[in-house]
């Protein structure tokens, strides 16, 4: 065996390796049975999920792929992708420091040839899935140089429950390519460690910055990287530090491709209260041991994966301080844990090196050296799980005495009957786990199941009671057709947006619609109350907010509070049509005709094919008896007029124009033709 290949025999954890290494061969049937183990842990993952193929876009799926506008256009929008971040394409708006173009080319591909068909994209992700827990089954027999490690730890991670929103949330795609390619590049690393330095140092590279593309936590693997090699080969200092360079020579022109990417990106409150609660700590202290909170709360999960949600939002995790008995509990495990580990790692302990990769994988997330957008997310525990399952099996193992079987083991046979009692135990576990992820995953089957569900988990978060009151008002709502169920609809929209405000009182999205459902609803004081309060908690207010507040005062009568909207809403959109359009005819309906028909052209100036514009300066001209010029307007605001109605209407005006001029004839000839368009409308 060559010096790169060898292992070390360190003591404790290193004393694990060898007993189970010594009892492998390299015979041709123990190669089948690791072939024959991988494929059943590439079978049960993928089965495990199968379900999912059936479920449609849920939750981020929407933004950044079917109603991403660059993604939607396939392989066309590629070049788009590689130059933007990763919400550009749903709204202008929605924008994030965040450069991920990998996942975004996958769903281009995938959305090019299969377009809107979510089948396809929950069959990749499953996929990629089972593929990533088959490459992570050959490392670790590569590393362990047997098969019950391997077969334990991986079948532990493919089964865990806390995976389910990663895999059946296809927008997390950008998780599991992460770590797919971060494994590969592990691999390639250890093939030119062992020969062929250069090729395969460079096909590591190559995919440990597609890593990075992927998400940018998998920087993590810079550190990983050279701390496995170090934990599980004999490779000397001199060349970890040399593989290690090569690495940072791909983090470095990733990083420089991400800043121009996002250099012109203006951080527009992506970091915030709703997003992450530890924004509205009083004090740094505070923020940190609630931090530390937060990740004990990881590691109960890890150990009882329940009750799972997809929202740790404001204000699901309250505030923590040194005087809370838990919080530091928390501070003082995780500080064990780091000390133990820096101190055996020396020595090359797996539990060691499980706690480092566990605690190295998670502090991009963990709030800690800088805050993120979101408070927690289970999401987040996808790769630093795998730790987690290291240092499990490792203590299965033991506790089982299963390291000290010393017989070769060739076929499936020996492999269940040596390792009978951590086998059963071992299932016992994954079928537990099993049960909790086949329930869970069902859960996001669409956003009216997933929302409704974690709603009851995430009781005190804003957003999840947020996310289903949109999914009622704004997803269910227009497809019903029964006019007492779409009350029932408006009602409960409301009732769960109430509950929203009532946790964050400064949450404008949530007033804003409910608002909208009491406009639905008929109810102009409720909705022009909320509207307000939408407009007061938001200083840039979007133009539909205003636009609609503004038609409410004007339909209650309140014409100076809803000129005032529309001068305050031409601050932010100046050159809007409609915006011009509604100013002149709050003139028009105070009889100052010169006025109005200012703010009419201004309209029109900014839209010249806006037919409402048009007609209404006609109706100017005609208050102010000059029906040439009347007739002139109406007629060309009917080359871009569709709705029938307005044609009708228009028509019917034109022909009292002409009567005004006391021509008879085109005036009997229009107003013919408005009853006429008016009967085919009303007969449609």
């Amino acid at each position: 065996m060559s010096k790169g290949k060898s292992i070390h025999k360190p003591k404790e954890g290193r004393e694990l390796k060898e007993k189970l290494s010594g009892i492998s061969n390299a015979s041709d049937s123990s190669k089948r049975l690791t072939i024959i183990l991988g494929f059943f842990i590439f079978l049960f993952a993928f089965l495990l999920y199968s379900q999912s193929i059936s479920f449609g876009f849920v939750y981020d799926d929407h933004t950044v792929l079917k109603e991403n506008k660059v993604v939607t256009q396939g392989i066309k929008g590629i070049s788009t992708i590689i130059k933007t971040d990763f919400w550009y394409g749903f709204k202008d708006e929605y924008r994030v420091p965040e450069y991920r173009p990998m996942p975004l080319i996958l769903f281009a591909i995938e959305w090019n040839f299969f377009p809107d068909n979510p089948a396809i994209f929950h069959f990749i992700n499953i996929l990629l899935y089972a593929i990533t827990c088959l490459l992570l089954y050959f490392l670790l027999v590569r590393l362990f140089r047997n098969n019950i490690f391997p077969f334990i730890c991986v079948l532990l991670y493919a089964a865990h429950p806390i995976h389910t929103e990663v895999v059946a949330n296809i927008k997390s795609g950008d998780e599991i390519l992460c770590f797919l390619f971060a494994i590969i590049s592990i691999l390639f690393t250890l093939k030119a460690v062992e020969k062929n330095f250069i090729p395969n140092i460079i096909i590591a590279s190559i995919s440990y910055f597609l890593s990075l593309a992927s998400k940018e936590t998998g920087i993590t693997f810079l550190v990983i990287t050279p701390l496995l090699i170090y934990v599980f080969t004999n490779t000397s200092l001199k060349k970890i530090l040399t593989i290690t360079s090569i690495l940072g020579l791909s983090t470095i022109i990733f990083l420089i491709i991400r800043f121009q990417v996002l250099s012109g990106f203006h951080d527009k409150g992506f970091i915030n209260q709703l997003n992450n609660s530890l924004v509205t700590a009083p004090d740094f202290i505070s923020q940190k041991i609630t931090a530390f909170f937060i990740l004990f709360k990881y590691i109960l999960l890890l150990i009882i994966p329940h009750p799972l949600s997809h929202d740790y939002s404001f204000s699901q995790i309250k505030t923590h301080t040194l005087s809370d008995p838990i919080a530091l509990l928390s501070l003082i495990i995780y500080l064990a844990l780091g000390i133990y580990a820096i101190i055996k790692i020396k020595s090359k302990n797996i539990i060691a090196f499980a706690i480092l990769f566990y605690l190295i994988t998670l502090s991009p997330v963990s709030n800690l050296f800088l805050l993120i957008g979101a408070t927690m997310a289970e999401r987040f525990m996808y790769i630093p799980s795998f730790g987690f399952c290291i240092a499990i099996t490792f203590l299965l193992i033991k506790f089982t005495k299963s390291d000290g079987i010393k017989k070769k083991i060739s076929n499936l046979k020996e492999f269940t009957t040596s390792y009978s009692t951590v086998i059963i135990i071992l299932f016992i576990i994954v079928g537990l786990y099993s049960i909790k992820t086949f329930s869970r995953s069902a859960d996001w089957k669409d956003n009216a199941s997933l929302f409704s569900k974690d709603v009851e988990i995430s009781d005190s978060s804003a957003r999840a009671h947020y996310s289903l009151g949109y999914n009622l008002l704004v997803e269910q709502y227009p497809l019903e057709k029964v006019k007492t169920k779409q009350t029932e609809l408006l009602d409960r929209a409301i009732k769960v947006f109430t509950i929203a405000v009532t946790i964050m009182q400064n949450y404008a999205d949530a007033y804003l619609n409910i608002a909208l459902a009491y406009q639905d609803k008929k109810d102009f004081n409720n909705a022009i109350v909320n509207y307000e309060l939408a407009r007061k908690y938001n200083p840039n207010p979007p133009l539909n907010l205003l636009g609609n507040l503004e038609d409410l005062y004007a339909k209650t009568g309140q014409p100076d509070k809803s000129l005032s909207i529309i001068d305050t809403a031409l601050i932010h959109f100046p050159n809007d049509s409609k915006l011009l359009n509604n100013k002149g005819r709050i003139y028009f309906e105070k009889q100052q005709y010169d006025e109005a028909m200012k703010w009419f052209k201004e309209s029109l100036s900014a839209d010249a094919q806006n037919a409402n514009a048009l007609k209404n300066i006609g109706s100017c001209y005609g208050a102010l008896k000059d029906y040439e010029n009347a007739i002139l307007y109406f007629n060309k605001s009917l080359e871009f007029e569709k709705n029938k109605d307005n044609i009708a209407n228009t028509y019917q005006f034109i022909g009292m124009s002409y009567k005004s001029l006391n021509n008879e004839e085109q005036a009997a000839i229009y107003l013919k033709k408005a009853k006429e368009v008016s009967g085919n409308s009303s007969a449609k």
